[in-house]
């Protein structure tokens, strides 16, 4: 953390657009990359937010609010007069990053910013929608009055948009202002599908009883309410207020279905098919196979679980057990990931990524033939490994990967090339970074070279600065 942060606050300014354009570093962790790039981009946004901001603009990077928004503050009029002087098409697409940071001081400004692009009948309409929203959370009032006199399709979408904003807010509000602009449950069920049906369903959960009469039949007759929140549904026995019995029962059986595809759930799946008497028969055979699509305990464990339901709901699972039976398993391919020669002379990037536990128990002496047997490969065929397999998920010891970097030269080049030596080191000083940095030393001086002694230090540093401060001072320099 603490060579993050140095790096973060010594890389010159004048070389952070070059090293956002490679992105060569490699880092431990989220936390680590996130705070890596919160302290550049402070850095270069004092230090020249026009620079700072141009370069977010003309780049297209996500999210260039806050860049725009320290240039604003800095020189409005300047930043003003380089946005009127770009292209149409590049204009409008920065048009609601524009009246996004404006509406932060002048929400007033914002929306009629947000009229024009409304009229512009950009792409941008449908997220232009979406602002709208989120205006409504910060002023809904202000927004209310904005749009008292629209008409038509759209005063159709502004009622949602504001609906969507204050459905989580004040749901009881949300389902009156809803009713006084004439509509109904259907229109619960666009605000919903806005957002997928996860979090606004829980809503649904808590709030049944408050919506009117009818409302949650219509909804139940939809499906997708018990996305996010099966259990919660499941829990429900008896008369529920605003629920009917056959609202509530279509509902469960939604849940039942959906409730093993999330490894958290499996075993709520499996109970369901075990003890959901109340459920049809034909409906529990349908989970108990399609839980066996899902299954992570192997098969003698499946075996047992179908020969413990009862006889007739195992007919779709005897099948499907059938079918599990002819799958090949890693048993089939050991051998050859215990011959690591002949693994790599007859490597492929997708049987690399499949193999991943077998060659993560290799020993040091199968790691040592792997690297003999890479060296070996013609230029062509390391670098075509190394391009389709991607360094970072290759699943290969780090040292072998180096090898096969080492064999495919200069046939493995360019800006992946970069990054790909940069992820290697990176993962490679992590397990050994003496090995790492010795293999770093051996490259031939340049941008390759540098970008990954950097990586090397940042990971030795987490666990021995000094040795990394030490080794650092002694890389003969590139230029």
């Amino acid at each position: 953390m603490r060579e993050t942060m140095r790096l973060a606050s010594t890389l010159p300014i004048a070389d952070l657009q070059r090293w956002y354009e490679g992105n060569y570093l490699e880092f431990l962790d989220s936390d680590t990359e996130g705070l890596f790039y919160m302290i550049v981009e402070e850095r270069w946004m004092a230090a020249d937010p026009a620079t700072f901001a141009r370069y977010k603009i003309d780049s297209k990077q996500s999210n260039p609010d806050p860049a725009l928004a320290a240039w604003l503050k800095a020189d409005e009029a300047a930043a003003m007069t380089y946005i009127n002087s770009l292209d149409p098409a590049h204009r409008q697409n920065l048009a609601l990053s524009l009246t996004r940071v404006i509406s932060k001081t002048d929400l007033p400004r914002a929306l009629e910013l947000l009229d024009e692009v409304l009229a512009s009948k950009s792409s941008d309409t449908y997220r232009a929608r979406e602002l709208l929203g989120s205006f409504a959370t910060q002023d809904r009032e202000a927004v209310l009055a904005h749009i008292k006199d629209w008409k038509g399709s759209d005063r159709e979408w502004a009622v949602k948009a504001v609906g969507n904003a204050w459905l989580e807010k004040d749901f009881a509000w949300t389902v009156g202002f809803l009713q006084a602009e004439g509509k109904g449950a259907g229109t619960i069920k666009d605000l919903f599908n806005q957002d997928g049906w996860g979090k606004p369903a829980k809503l649904l959960t808590a709030n049944a009883s408050s919506l009117p009469d009818g409302w949650m039949d219509e909804l139940a007759a939809s499906g997708s309410l018990d996305i996010g929140c099966g259990d919660e549904w499941m829990a429900m026995r008896g008369p529920v207020p605003g629920i009917s019995a056959e609202a509530l029962a279509k509902i469960q059986l939604d849940a039942a279905a959906g409730g093993f595809w999330d490894n958290e759930k499996l075993e709520s799946g499996k109970r369901f098919v075990e003890e959901g008497d109340w459920l049809p028969l034909a409906t529990r055979a349908k989970l108990a196979a399609a839980i066996l699509n899902t299954w992570r305990d192997g098969l003698p464990a499946a075996e047992a679980w179908v020969a413990s339901l009862d006889e007739e709901v195992r007919g779709e699972a005897e099948a499907k057990l059938a079918e599990m039976r002819k799958k090949k398993t890693n048993a089939d391919i050991k051998p050859l990931v215990d011959r690591p020669g002949e693994f790599i002379k007859a490597l492929t990037a997708d049987s690399a990524r499949n193999l991943s536990d077998g060659l993560a128990a290799w020993s040091a002496p199968q790691v040592a033939e792997a690297v003999a047997a890479a060296k070996t490969l013609d230029s062509a065929r390391a670098a075509e490994i190394l391009e389709k397999g991607s360094p970072d998920y290759l699943r290969l010891p780090p040292a072998v990967k180096a090898s096969l970097a080492q064999a495919a030269g200069e046939d493995w080049s360019g800006p992946q090339a970069m990054k790909g030596y940069c992820q290697i080191v990176s993962q490679w000083a992590e397990q050994d970074p003496a090995a790492a940095a010795k293999w770093v030393e051996a490259l031939p001086a340049g941008e390759q070279r540098d970008w990954a002694a950097k990586n090397v230090v940042l990971r030795w540093s987490s666990y021995s600065p000094a040795a990394a401060k030490a080794w650092e001072a002694k890389l003969a320099p590139s230029h």
